[in-house]
């Protein structure tokens, strides 16, 4: 077999990319991105360090382009069942099952984003990622508000809230969930969505429920609100 000066074996840039990422991303799960080496990559995909170069200028490279790759198509996925669904109820479950379809998808970027936080405000294209994010939460929070607004929601509950809880919940099933299962990702996104939209949804599909009184009655001490600071990303 003929080799580029690189050391790179000839064959498709696009596959080859692809079949970096996708190793990068097992090795990231697997050891947090941090204690993942260049080399360790390199030897998962049968090449010297120098010739991953070719690819990704760096480490941080690879993980930018998986966590990117995800967000985009959170942000490109969230605006099209806004359009298709008026009623916020039947919108939010979209989300919620688009959702659980694009973080099985991109499972390695899930497992970055949620154990790799500190180190993803270290990289260089921070802006753009934390820019996807924010749009994704956005996209979220107006549903909640438009729910909440016309009765369909809980008013009782902070949509901020309830999204975080939500992602968080959804983001973390990559760690756990495999295809093949006694569940498959939709009947995993059923699930989801009955037990919070069932609970979340207001009684009788209009005004809002009371909690019941659950919180302490000794004093707790102050925590940091939720809209600040906070690290970037916090989607």
């Amino acid at each position: 077999m003929q080799e580029h000066k690189t050391g790179e074996p000839a064959g498709e840039p696009a596959e080859r990319r692809a079949q970096i990422l996708n190793s990068a991303g097992q090795l990231f799960a697997a050891k947090g991105v941090a204690a993942t080496t260049v080399r360790e990559i390199g030897n998962a995909v049968g090449l010297l360090s120098g010739s991953l170069y070719h690819y990704f200028d760096s480490k941080e490279a690879m993980v930018e382009e998986l966590v990117a790759a995800f967000l985009r198509e959170l942000t490109a996925e969230y605006p099209k069942i806004r359009a298709a669904n008026p009623n916020p109820r039947i919108c939010l479950a979209g989300m919620i099952r688009v959702s659980f379809q694009l973080a099985a998808k991109h499972s390695y970027a899930c497992h970055i984003y949620q154990h790799d936080f500190d180190y993803l405000g270290t990289l260089p294209r921070l802006a753009a990622l934390d820019r996807m994010a924010k749009e994704g939460e956005q996209a979220w929070l107006e549903v909640l508000q438009e729910g909440i607004d016309r009765g369909q929601f809980r008013a009782d509950v902070d949509p901020v809230v309830f999204y975080r809880f939500s992602r968080d919940a959804i983001f973390l099933s990559a760690r756990w969930y495999r295809p093949g299962g006694s569940l498959d990702i939709e009947q995993l996104a059923d699930s989801f969505i009955a037990f919070s939209m069932e609970g979340y949804a207001a009684e009788n599909g209009v005004g809002s429920a009371s909690l019941p009184a659950l919180r302490p009655t000794r004093d707790v001490p102050a925590r940091e609100p939720l809209d600040g600071p906070a690290a970037p990303l916090v989607g």
